[in-house]
């Protein structure tokens, strides 16, 4: 069952009348009533704007009047549960005497605080449960500022594009766009591994600047011995590296490391032969 909804304010209420229509049926199914009221919204120039009219509901036309200027949608929603429950009481005959409804009338009169009391009470759980159990129901698509920023149609039509995209494979991780990872780390010691921390890139750089002058020590003064272990040479190799180089495989090797060397490296070997104790003759 649905109510009509008027508005006859200078408010857009499209967006909350939907949402207008769900309290209703809601509250429907808890109270059952009879009939259906007319909801209308109207603005009031003259309303005080801090301790104005709300709202009232006229039990001799069952309609239900909400003023709607500068107020959040809930509290417009928190209004209309809240003389829908005068709505049910009208329907119960409580509203068969004529009553006065002017300033006090709330404290003056037992029959009509006694109403007020269960409008505020009723009224106001029946629109607390709607609104919890509708937030449950669509926790993962609706959010509380939504019916101030979108209208429910254009809602509607963001959520359907998202899942037909889905459906057929047009939603895009843009973490997959990234084909080339940034390092975790620098590669500081050039030997391609980006994972490795910078402490162990700094060690093996150290390592192999360490090795390297040893490399131009060994070609600055001639000293330095290879060492090799015996298990993992072949006899034949073996006893092949026990005979000393000859004066033309050293002037090789000699050659090699030199061509291997860079400019400072040359200099740094020249320093180091300078400085570096002469053999007994």
């Amino acid at each position: 069952m649905t109510c009509k909804v008027h508005n006859k304010s200078n408010q857009d209420t499209s967006e909350i009348e939907p949402l207008i229509q769900e309290l209703y049926g809601f509250a429907n199914k808890r109270f059952s009533f009879k009939n259906s009221p007319k909801i209308i919204f109207v603005s009031d120039s003259n309303n005080h704007p801090t301790l104005g009219r709300t709202g009232y509901y006229d039990p001799n036309g069952g309609q239900i009047t909400i003023f709607v200027d500068n107020r959040h949608p809930k509290d417009i929603m928190r209004s209309v549960s809240h003389e829908l429950i005068h709505h049910l009481q009208n329907e119960r005959g409580m509203f068969d005497q004529s009553y006065e409804t002017g300033v006090g009338y709330a404290q003056n009169n037992p029959h009509l605080r006694k109403m007020e009391e269960e409008a505020y009470l009723e009224g106001n759980m029946c629109f607390r449960d709607w609104e919890d159990q509708y937030k449950s129901k669509n926790k993962d698509i609706f959010y509380e500022r939504r019916i101030r920023k979108m209208s429910t149609k254009k809602w509607k039509n963001k959520e359907l594009n998202g899942l037909l995209n889905e459906r057929w494979g047009f939603s895009m991780n843009l973490d997959k766009l990234n084909e080339n990872e940034k390092p975790d780390f620098i590669d500081i010691d050039k030997d391609g591994d980006k994972e490795e921390s910078m402490k162990d890139a700094a060690e093996d750089k150290s390592e192999e600047t360490e090795e390297e002058v040893n490399e131009m020590r060994i070609v600055a003064t001639g000293e330095g011995t290879y060492h090799a272990s015996p298990q993992n040479i072949p006899a034949e190799a073996a006893e092949e590296s026990a005979k000393p180089p000859t004066e033309e495989a050293e002037d090789d090797l000699l050659q090699k490391m030199l061509d291997s060397l860079t400019i400072e490296q040359l200099r740094a070997a020249l320093a180091l032969k300078q400085i570096a104790p002469e053999s007994d003759k």
